[in-house]
């Protein structure tokens, strides 16, 4: 949802086939689904770590 969201306050992406650059997405494109991947990743280590934490807690 929240993704989502900050896509639609960006604005609209521009493609490099809309500006006549080839067929292949744009440097600035491979570069944002990068970053998303990886802020992704970064979250669900966060988020199971909690989860870890918190059934250790329980167990103890």
């Amino acid at each position: 949802m929240a993704e989502s969201e900050a896509r639609a306050a960006a604005g609209p992406t521009v493609k490099a086939t809309e500006v006549g650059l080839g067929a292949g997405p744009s440097a600035a494109e491979v570069r944002s689904t990068r970053e998303e991947a990886a802020t992704t990743a970064a979250n669900a280590v966060a988020a199971s770590s909690l989860f870890l934490r918190e059934v250790s807690i329980a167990l103890d």
